[in-house]
């Protein structure tokens, strides 16, 4: 399903993956979602967490480390498969001409992988996540009624640059202009794959939504090994 995807280009390269999981093991990841009370309480709004958890129904453990390990074993590469090329033009723009290929070949790892559970008022701004987050990896853990409106918006930025530091980067505080292109639909069992090139991205639930609104979302990153990268240096 990933090679199926169609590569789009503009505004940054991104897939929308369709159906990524087999129907049964989709309704069985949604089973396994651990109960809200194993969510921090913190902010009510915007709740995380990590995988592996510490602590966890067996149910969830279990569906959770087997998504995890499919992710390393079977995600990642192909999803570096088809990004091949506008991987190479990237890395290119950051490490200078005739390294991107080098760059690329470079071990890649999975990091910040966790669940999200995102509630009415929830805004994030256009941004681009962490430089060392070549690729980023969102499942949409849509369930039947849920309202489509709850996914990403996908963002041209006008007077972009390059981040000038390595945390996520928000265009428009560096003067960049911003304009919605589209937004991806919060559709049950899909995938938003995107390489952190350029332009920008983001979310929001209108405060004024259903109190019983809830985006649960799975996310993770692709990126150079941050041990190896560094004894490639």
């Amino acid at each position: 399903v990933i090679h199926r995807a169609e590569l789009v280009m503009d505004p940054f390269p991104h897939i929308v993956v369709d159906r990524m999981w087999p129907k049964e093991t989709y309704r069985l990841i949604l089973r396994s979602i651990p109960p809200e009370a194993f969510f921090p309480d913190k902010d009510p709004i915007k709740q995380n967490i990590r995988i592996p958890m510490e602590f966890a129904p067996i149910l969830t453990d279990r569906v959770w480390m087997f998504v995890d390990r499919v992710s390393r074993e079977c995600i990642v590469p192909n999803v570096l498969k088809k990004f091949r090329d506008p991987l190479i033009t990237h890395c290119n723009a950051i490490f200078g001409d005739g390294f991107g290929d080098r760059a690329r070949k470079l071990p890649q790892s999975v990091s910040g992988g966790r669940l999200m559970l995102r509630r009415p008022g929830y805004h994030l701004d256009p941004h681009r996540d962490q430089k060392r987050a070549w690729i980023t990896c969102l499942m949409y853990l849509a369930k039947p009624g849920d309202s489509e409106a709850w996914g990403t918006q996908i963002f041209r930025v006008t007077g972009d640059q390059e981040a000038p530091y390595t945390q996520t980067y928000y265009p428009e505080q560096s003067g960049g202009q911003v304009d919605l292109v589209k937004l991806v639909p919060f559709v049950p069992n899909t995938a938003l794959i995107f390489l952190n090139s350029g332009g920008a991205h983001g979310a929001r639930i209108p405060a004024d939504a259903p109190a019983s609104t809830e985006r649960l979302s799975w996310q993770f990153y692709i990126g150079p090994d941050a041990e190896i990268g560094r004894a490639h240096v």
